[in-house]
């Protein structure tokens, strides 16, 4: 519907886009999401943990959260602001990116006959779990204010969420934590979340960041030093 509105419509959107980067302040109904819970293959419909939430937001609002996305995107790259380690939900980046950098590692390690040791962290629900004002906290860090950090701070208040099971919806609950999933901003807030990340890696240790998922890794001839 959106994609074949005329320019009358057009204009009318972004009056309300307008609107509420000025009043700084989201319809209630854009932060109510509609959770389609999927059971993952081969596992006991019985149990909850069996099955994957998909959540449905906004489309609207998914429209918003691009043009926003997008320019906070280019102004933090702009400024040199995120981990140039980190490859994840940024442009002409990829997983292809850390791969071949720890490829080459341990390419140049063997050809000095060098060990490398890496260790892989796997973050157990980051993004349900990030700390909201972790976020409003960077944002402020790196010199984020007005509408911008007015937005994203409402964005993130008041979220609820219904679990849908073919016609039946159920009571919206409030979603305390964490950046809202199926959300186009969620995953640039998170890595902006654990940027800080690069300031605790200490050379010679190097790491590699894909959105959530870190590895640390360390060559020498000792792997005895190395480990420690």
């Amino acid at each position: 519907m959106i994609k074949h509105f005329n320019q009358k419509n057009l204009k009318c959107f972004l009056h309300l886009n307008n609107n509420i980067w000025t009043a700084n302040m989201l319809p209630n109904n854009w932060k109510l999401a509609h959770v389609l819970p999927q059971r993952k293959p081969n596992k006991d419909n019985s149990e909850a943990s069996s099955y994957r939430p998909v959540r449905l937001t906004n489309s609207a609002c998914k429209i918003t959260e691009k043009i926003i996305t997008a320019r906070l995107r280019e102004d933090l790259e702009n400024r040199k602001i995120l981990d140039k380690h980190q490859s994840g939900f940024r442009k002409n980046k990829s997983t292809i990116d850390n791969l071949i950098r720890l490829q080459q590692e341990i390419v140049d390690g063997t050809s000095e006959k060098q060990h490398v040791m890496c260790v892989f962290f796997d973050m157990e629900k980051a993004f349900d779990n990030i700390n909201k004002n972790t976020i409003l906290d960077t944002l402020k860090q790196y010199k984020y204010e007005g509408n911008v950090l007015y937005f994203i701070k409402d964005f993130l208040v008041d979220r609820k969420f219904a679990v849908r099971v073919g016609a039946s919806l159920s009571q919206p609950y409030s979603q305390e934590q964490g950046t809202p999933q199926g959300s186009v901003i969620s995953p640039l807030l998170f890595i902006l979340a654990i940027n800080s990340i690069q300031q605790v890696i200490k050379a010679p240790v190097k790491h590699l960041l894909f959105a959530d998922d870190l590895v640390i890794f360390l060559r020498g001839k000792d792997i005895k030093e190395i480990e420690k």
